[in-house]
């Protein structure tokens, strides 16, 4: 690898999104390397020799294996990394979102607050409605915290969607949901959401802290990129957002919104923000990205940010307690609970079984918190909701006495 002479923040720029990587290393006056493909660019090299990298790429060239293997690079050599997904399909990430209207306010959203707060900057699901409003507003910087699954957001009573224009509906089927494609939405059923939103009209901010499940879907993901809540927010590879959040499941309290906040809101770039994120053990594997250029910071009022505080919340976004752990005998209880799902829901099916006993055995010795695993229990759960629909899911629950999820993006 050549062009790395001193330590200085690149743009590392895939050759078949060279214009727009182009385009990026001239507004940001940053250098341009340009390499041919991943498999002989040397991340620790580079992370090494740079003080910040930013891959411009075709979102397909940004796989499960590569965008894990770097993330994990990344923070071990402590470099903050910003990916830029480009969509090569006609009208790929359309024209944009609304335009971020900046503020000095760090605004906060969790799903996860069990009582009301008194600050203007911070909302809980019975304010989800002034939320949305508020948020129209615009801000420095937004945490928000919440239930999602890369395409759709659930915010209190409202729905922040991926809404995809029609121009977007020739993508394979495996790639979108049907409501992306004139079919129906999985949401109608539950009549506790009032209001559905476009996101990148709603949260208008530069800086989006994003504690959900697959707030971000590599390539051979679910969802295509233009069909995700990410694609839809950043827009076309001009933009000057960024966003922070996690391409697998996610599992937060509160405390975590809070820290979030109060780091953004003392300067901390969107690329060292997803550092610290991979750095807490308690959060398992490195698997938080940083969509967008890595230095964006704002530096807003701290307001109720300026110190810790104990927040009161609900039970929905809390880890597993040593009671959940049938006395220590695991080492990874999620994977546990992970394993007798996907048994008890697809154990007839002889291609679930391998699943099981992997989550099983990365439950015993504490491995396995990576993206191949993740994405194998999501294939299976997504084959139980094709084949049995979403009343099986509704009547499990019931059964079970699960009357909500209770971590946070699951």
């Amino acid at each position: 690898m050549t062009g790395f002479g001193s330590a200085r923040s690149f743009i590392i720029g895939h050759r078949d999104c060279t214009s727009a990587a182009e385009a990026i290393s001239r507004r940001l006056g940053r250098d341009l390397v340009l390499v041919d493909g991943w498999d002989a660019f040397d991340i620790g090299r580079a992370g090494r020799q740079a003080q910040t990298l930013y891959l411009v790429a075709p979102h397909e060239t940004f796989t499960q294996e590569f965008v894990g293997r770097l993330t994990v690079t990344a923070t071990d050599v402590g470099v903050p990394v910003g990916l830029m997904p480009v969509s090569s399909r006609p009208g790929g990430q359309g024209g944009g979102p609304a335009p971020s209207l900046h503020s000095e306010d760090v605004l906060l959203y969790s799903d996860f607050l069990s009582s009301r707060s008194a600050s203007t900057q911070v909302f809980g699901p019975g304010e989800s409605p002034a939320f949305i409003e508020r948020a129209r507003q615009g801000s420095a910087a937004t945490v928000l915290q919440a239930h999602g699954n890369g395409a759709d957001l659930r915010v209190g009573s409202q729905v922040l969607c991926a809404r995809v224009a029609a121009t977007a509906t020739t993508m394979p089927e495996q790639e979108r949901l049907p409501c992306q494609s004139g079919g129906s939405c999985r949401l109608d059923q539950h009549h506790r959401f009032l209001a559905f939103h476009q996101v990148g009209g709603v949260l208008r901010t530069r800086l989006l802290v994003l504690l959900s499940c697959a707030g971000y879907q590599p390539a051979g993901g679910i969802l295509g990129f233009d069909h995700q809540l990410a694609g839809q927010w950043l827009g076309p590879p001009d933009s000057d957002r960024s966003l922070v959040t996690s391409t697998r499941l996610a599992f937060s309290k509160p405390e975590l919104a809070f820290a979030c906040a109060r780091a953004v809101s003392r300067g901390l770039s969107a690329g060292r923000l997803a550092l610290q994120l991979n750095r807490r053990s308690e959060l398992g594997e490195a698997s938080y990205v940083c969509l967008g250029d890595p230095t964006v910071s704002v530096r807003g009022a701290a307001g109720p940010f300026a110190k810790e505080v104990q927040v009161a919340h609900t039970t929905a976004g809390r880890p597993e307690s040593a009671d959940d752990n049938q006395g220590g005998r695991f080492a990874n209880p999620r994977r546990a609970t992970q394993a007798w799902l996907v048994d008890t829901l697809a154990g007839a099916d002889e291609r679930a079984k391998p699943i099981a006993e992997r989550l099983e055995a990365a439950a015993v010795d504490g491995r396995g918190d990576d993206n191949a695993l993740d994405f194998d229990l999501c294939s299976v759960l997504a084959g139980v909701l094709a084949t049995r629909g979403a009343d099986f899911f509704a009547a499990f629950a019931v059964r079970f006495g699960v009357t909500a999820p209770r971590h946070a993006g699951v």
